[in-house]
Parts: C-alpha cells; structure tokens; sequence
C-alpha cells in the first residue's frame, strides 16, 4: 500500500485496489451507520424520472447489462437448487423473501441487531431462517453462500474467506455481488459513491479480487460487471455538492437542497458519465 494515513484509502501499488485506514474496526463503523441509519423517503416523481434514464442507459449499454442479467439468474439458480444455501448480510431480506418464497433452503445472517429484529417483526414466519452474527463465524454448514454488499464492509476479508471455505462442504460455491474498482489507476481522494468512509473498506480491482480468491482456496468460474446507472446518478450529485448521498445512498430518494431541475440535470449527465467503481457479480467454487 502506498499511504498509512487514517480515514484515508491507501491504493495497492500491484494490483490497484483501494483499502480504507480507520481508527475503528469495520465492525463498529459498520454498525454505526446500519443500526442507526434512517431510511430517506423516496420521491416517487424522481422515481419515475429515474426509470426512465434507467432505460436509455440500458439501450446505451445493451450488451453489458444482459451479460450481467445472465450472470445474475445463473446465481439465482445455484440458489434453489442448493441443499442448503446461507446469504450473509442479507439486509432488508428482499433476495432471501424471494428465495424462501420459491423453496429454497436458504438461510439469512447478519451483523446489525436492528436489522435482524426488524426482519422478525416484518415477516414472523420467517423469523427461524434469520440470526444476528459477525460474518464469517456461521455455523451453519451449506452448499452455496452468498454474499451482496458485504465483503466491502470487512477488514480482514481474507479470514472471512477462510471462514467460508471451511463452513461450505466439497464443491460448494461462494456466489458474491460487491462494486469493483474499474479503474485501475484511479487515485485514493475519487469523487465516487463506492469510496464510502468508513463503511467501504475494500475497493477490489479485477485483478485483486481474483488474486484473494486463489489465495484463500477459491476459483472464479463466472464473473461479469455492470456501469450501473444508479451510481453514475449518484456520482454526478456528489459532484454537485450533494455529500449527503453518501449517507442516502439511493439515486431518487429525498435529498437536502436538490431541485428537480439539479436533479434532471444529474440523470443526463449520467448517462456520460465514467465511473470508477462498477457493479460486479462471480460464482466461485471452493477447490
């Protein structure tokens, strides 16, 4: 790493992937902000507005976008056909909804309380598929795991990775959804929705993230990424001032001081705009 700096990213000199410096563990930054973030409340006109835009980036990016669609159902089927699945950090539980609504085995962990509890209380008959527990220290032995918006958030992704080798049994699958950072040569001060202090630890290169893998006992069988539009909407607006969307992190929900002139205006430029960090989808398997 070229910088020591705290509450800076210092940029890996091999394969230029970001990593966060903080005076805290990731664990308690990250459960500061998810057990007491406050969901901002989306504006339906800028919804609309939103998709769109959404549309004609997809026109614009036609081949990407499906490959990645593809790559997404491909995850989804691994899922139900597995004997017993475990998604880690399963959030709002959308994904595990639809997978336990389809049949699937699955089971959902997670690090914050409040998020877990809220699960509980939301959909009761579910609430025996869902703990509250640090990533990486499951015990509950499976098939497939999955990850989306995770493995970011650690400090010591190489543990996590340890972990999870051990919890899958032979031949098992680690299906994972994390932003890369596209751009190799991009600096450690980025206006970027992805360089998130403190909650984005790690900012992976494709480079890095296929060399953590090998090294903890994992094969990228299938990888595939996506210039998502919700993050060049969302780095137009930093760029415009908008630093609140760090915290909001969603492209149309309600933000301090943005008219729907600034924010029409946000959605277009998007449309140009070259992100840093992209969305990336893998299936590994455990070897």
């Amino acid at each position: 790493m070229n910088s020591t700096s705290i509450d800076t990213y210092a940029i890996c000199e091999e394969c230029g992937s970001a990593n966060y410096i903080s005076e805290q563990g990731a664990e308690e930054d990250n459960k500061h902000y998810f057990n007491n973030h406050k969901l901002s409340e989306n504006i339906p006109i800028r919804s609309l507005m939103f998709s769109v835009f959404n549309r004609i980036d997809r026109l614009f990016n036609y081949q990407e976008f499906s490959t990645y669609e593809k790559l997404l159902k491909q995850i989804e089927t691994r899922v139900d056909e597995a004997p017993t699945s475990v998604e880690i950090g399963f959030g709002g539980g959308d994904e595990l909804n639809g997978r336990l609504a389809r049949g699937a085995n699955c089971f959902g962990i997670d690090l914050s309380s409040t998020v877990v509890e809220a699960y509980k209380r939301n959909f009761p008959h579910y609430a025996n598929r869902v703990v509250c527990e640090p990533a990486g220290k499951s015990s509950i032995s499976c098939n497939l795991i999955y990850s989306n918006a995770l493995f970011e958030h650690l400090d010591h992704p190489d543990l996590f990775l340890q972990a999870t080798h051990e919890q899958l049994q032979k031949d098992g699958i680690l299906a994972m959804r994390i932003p890369v950072k596209i751009n190799e040569n991009a600096g450690a001060n980025e206006i970027d929705i992805n360089y998130w202090k403190p909650c984005h630890r790690g900012l992976y290169t494709l480079k890095g993230i296929d060399s953590i893998l090998k090294r903890n006992g994992f094969k990228i069988t299938q990888q595939a990424t996506l210039s998502y539009y919700g993050y060049k909407v969302m780095n137009c607006l930093l760029k415009a001032g908008h630093t609140s969307m760090h915290d909001i992190r969603c492209p149309y929900a309600k933000t301090p001081n943005l008219t729907i002139a600034g924010y029409l205006k946000a959605l277009v430029l998007a449309l140009f705009e070259k992100p840093i960090c992209v969305e990336y989808a893998a299936i590994a398997i455990k070897v």
